[in-house]
């Protein structure tokens, strides 16, 4: 339901927001201005990458249920440097 999955992305949005610089900072991304963050879910570890790196962009790439639940209740106007792609790796070509 909605209503679950909302409350996982709640979830993984506190863990990103605790070790989320951590993880980001772990290698110098400075050189990369364009990042993408694959299953992004809610967009915190994207969030902590454009605080981290105000130079980059990141598109997080998720299922389409996932993209529309993260915009109406994680990703704001605010975040302009962080975008959506709808899809599923699991079904690409090369996967059948």
């Amino acid at each position: 339901s909605d209503e679950e999955m909302v409350k996982f992305m709640h979830l993984m949005n506190s863990i990103w927001n605790i070790c989320g610089k951590d993880v980001v900072t772990s290698f110098d991304l400075t050189p990369f201005k364009v990042i993408c963050d694959l299953g992004g879910c809610s967009g915190a570890l994207a969030k902590q990458c454009t605080l981290a790196y105000p130079e980059c962009t990141v598109t997080i790439f998720d299922l389409p249920k996932v993209v529309r639940v993260s915009r109406e209740h994680f990703v704001t106007e605010a975040d302009q440097r962080i975008g959506f792609q709808e899809g599923n790796s699991l079904n690409s070509p090369d996967n059948h």
